[in-house]
């Protein structure tokens, strides 16, 4: 549980100090907690860790970025 909770506030800290919007290969590879895992494992553990964060109240938005 301490992991949960230890990699969720990063993303949280992560996505609240980032001048712009980012992806989740971005995420992956800089915020503690997600780098080691399978590509299913990443996707599957960010998508519960962002449903947390919406649970929490905190507002996610979804934006398309320019190829």
């Amino acid at each position: 549980m301490q992991n949960v909770v230890e990699r969720v506030l990063n993303l949280l800290i992560y996505l609240l100090e980032s001048p712009r919007p980012v992806t989740a290969d971005d995420i992956r590879y800089t915020v503690q907690g997600y780098g080691q895992e399978s590509d299913d494992a990443f996707h599957r553990m960010f998508e519960r860790d962002k449903d947390l964060l919406r649970r929490m109240g905190v507002p996610l938005k979804l934006v398309p970025l320019d190829a």
